[in-house]
């Protein structure tokens, strides 16, 4: 593959050199030919490496393979499979590519599918690197592509006005690279810290939450007074700069998954600490959130009690003839029923299975937790998006997600827990009263207010109710009980 790039300049529809752009498409089709289109954009984005293999039967584990598989990540910016499919349907235009009709056997039916094979031009093309016609090569960027610059550098030009009115920062911690991107982990590290503290200054200011001094106080002592206090004491103790042993950037993500989720040696090391005593750090930063922060967050959103069963109800409660939940939990926790009926997944109001949502749901695919995805992904989030995250991609049945019972049980474990009968139909009076359609996925404040108002209650369960109502849960059988709280799951773990 050429290791040409293409030269943007000022003019967006100015011609630009994209053929390594191209010879990576056919290159991509030389080696795997005659697939259909979904097909070839995972190939060349890297996408659905267990589908590939295991549905298509396609290697993708050779030297060459991996080479070649994802390798459109690596030569353009914009990576939505609607930019990818733009620069196919031009090496077909240019008649390097042209497009066939294949069809397979499904039970008594022949199902056809568009697939893409080389022409001679295009094995010429492969043969001189582009050489051999280079006008076939050089034309203005393709609209979503166009798009996407533009947005691009609109982000950019929002990043470093947000960056000029911070204050008490000094701009050259962060790389210059980054800077000029408008994009970076340490960027993101600083801005993702400093929306954190800006949400607590405005919630004291126009008093949405009465404890968001007192949280904005604990999260600056957790800085200063945990993670720059180990910092500076292990660097002492190695005899090394503080800044080696732990970054400024570092600081930050560290801080921030703290305020959000549990801290441990292996999140720290996913983090990218690779120096000092781990374990006493993350030792420290467990008693403040024990000791400083759970007790403000607990006092602050805390559910109220709602009346509907729970682990603790007595049996005498329970409705009749029901199994005792603490021996057999109903759906959707049920797993082996759940694999048996698949119900309706994936379902057609799913979200969209956005790279993002795959990066998270593949992290923990791979055994992760929420936490350590949170914080091993390109750009750290918080574990509640996460969760959010799973249940979309589990709505769209993402395998193996979806379809194998130790992944099912891990992400039922995970998110969430099951809504009770009572908070069930609760939910269902709300969405009326609001005169909201669930289906939408809009206006969930309005229901939320609907319900008392406490969004740490209620937004998770509205999230299992439109996934449960979107799939055509059997709901009466699920709510028959509700379940442990996650709090008792991880107790009891």
């Amino acid at each position: 593959m050429s290791p040409r790039h293409n030269s943007a300049n000022g003019n967006a529809n100015a011609p630009e050199d994209f053929s390594a752009q191209l010879e990576c498409i056919l290159e991509v089709v030389q080696e795997w030919p005659q697939k259909g289109k979904g097909v070839l954009q995972n190939l060349l984005l890297g996408l659905g490496q267990r589908e590939l293999t295991d549905k298509h039967r396609l290697r993708v584990d050779g030297e060459k393979h991996k080479r070649l598989y994802g390798s459109w990540r690596q030569l353009i910016d914009c990576q939505k499979k609607e930019c990818l499919q733009e620069f196919i349907d031009i090496c077909v235009m240019k008649k390097l590519l042209k497009r066939e009709m294949s069809s397979f056997q499904s039970g008594t039916y022949s199902v056809g599918y568009e697939t893409v094979t080389l022409t001679p031009q295009g094995i010429q093309f492969l043969q001189t690197g582009g050489a051999s016609d280079a006008a076939a090569a050089t034309f203005p960027a393709p609209k979503l592509l166009r798009d996407f610059r533009i947005e691009r550098e609109e982000k950019k030009k929002a990043v470093m006005k947000e960056i000029q009115e911070w204050k008490d920062f000094d701009i050259t911690s962060i790389p210059r690279e980054e800077l000029e991107k408008g994009e970076g982990v340490a960027l993101q590290a600083e801005r993702k810290w400093r929306s954190c503290l800006s949400a607590l200054e405005r919630a004291g200011a126009e008093q949405r939450d009465p404890r968001a001094d007192l949280k904005l106080a604990a999260c600056k002592s957790l800085v200063t007074n945990v993670i720059e206090d180990w910092r500076l004491e292990e660097a002492e103790r190695l005899k090394i700069a503080y800044g080696t042993i732990l970054p400024d950037m570092l600081v930050k993500r560290i801080a921030y998954a703290s305020t959000v989720g549990r801290v441990s040696v292996e999140l720290l090391f996913e983090s990218g600490v690779r120096m000092g005593d781990t374990e006493r750090l993350a030792k420290r930063i467990s008693e403040w959130i024990d000791k400083d922060w759970m007790p403000l967050k607990n006092a602050a959103d805390a559910p109220a009690v709602d009346g509907g069963a729970t682990s603790d109800t007595p049996a005498e409660k329970r409705p009749a003839g029901g199994p005792d939940p603490s021996s057999a939990l109903p759906l959707p926790y049920n797993i082996a029923s759940w694999v048996a009926k698949k119900f309706n997944v994936p379902s057609v109001r799913a979200s969209k299975m956005t790279a993002t949502v795959q990066e998270s749901a593949t992290l923990f695919c791979q055994g992760l937790e929420l936490e350590l995805v949170a914080v091993k992904r390109l750009k750290q989030i918080a574990p509640a998006t996460v969760e959010g995250h799973l249940m979309t991609a589990f709505m769209n049945g993402m395998q193996p997600l979806a379809g194998e019972e130790a992944h099912i049980k891990r992400f039922f474990e995970a998110v969430e827990p099951f809504p009770s009968k009572q908070q069930w139909d609760l939910m269902e009076t709300a969405f009326l009263t609001a005169g909201v359609d669930y289906t939408t996925g809009k206006d969930t404040k309005t229901v939320v207010e609907a319900l008392g108002g406490d969004g740490a209650k209620w937004y998770g369960k509205l999230r299992w109710y439109k996934c449960l109502r979107d799939l055509e849960y059997p709901i009466e059988e699920a709510c028959l009980h509700a379940v442990p709280s996650a709090a008792k799951r991880q107790r009891t773990a």
